[in-house]
C-alpha cells in the first residue's frame, strides 16, 4: 500500500513540475482594427523573423523588415499576456492576436471598453511601428 501511495506522489508530482516548467513561444503577433460601417479589419502581422505586413480582406502588403533585436522587446509584452482572456468589442474594435504553436489568443477591446493595460500598452508600441517613415 505504501508503494501504491509513493507511486501516486510521484505520478502527480512529475506531471505539476512538467506543467510549469513549459513556457509558450510567441511566433506571432497580429494587432489592428475594425468594425464599423462597412465591418473591414485591418491586421498588421508581426512575425517572429521580423517581417512586418499589412493585411486587408485578402491583400497582403509587406511594410518592414526589422532586426531580431528591434523586435525583441514585442515578443517579450506579448509572452505576458498570452493567457489573458478580454474579449469586448463593440461596433468598433481594437485587437492583439497572439499566436504560439498551435494556440491563438486574440484580445479584443472597444473604444468605450476598457482593454487591459499591459495589452493597451503594446497595441500602443506595435501601431507606432507601423508608421512609414
Amino acid at each position: 500500500m505504501k508503494i501504491f501511495i509513493y507511486f501516486l506522489i510521484c505520478l502527480f508530482g512529475s506531471c505539476g513540475v512538467g506543467k510549469n516548467s513549459k513556457t509558450k513561444t510567441v511566433e506571432s503577433i497580429a494587432f489592428g482594427s475594425g468594425g464599423g460601417f462597412t465591418g473591414i479589419e485591418t491586421t498588421y502581422l508581426l512575425k517572429k523573423g521580423g517581417a512586418l505586413v499589412k493585411i486587408i480582406r485578402n491583400d497582403t502588403t509587406p511594410i518592414k523588415t526589422f532586426q531580431a533585436n528591434e523586435i525583441q522587446d514585442f515578443f517579450q509584452g506579448a509572452s505576458k499576456i498570452i493567457s489573458c482572456k478580454h474579449f469586448k468589442p463593440e461596433n468598433t474594435y481594437e485587437f492583439i492576436e497572439i499566436r504560439s504553436g498551435s494556440e491563438t489568443n486574440r484580445i479584443v477591446w472597444g473604444p468605450q471598453g476598457k482593454a487591459p493595460s499591459k495589452a493597451s500598452r503594446l497595441y500602443q508600441q506595435l501601431k507606432a511601428i507601423t508608421k512609414t517613415k
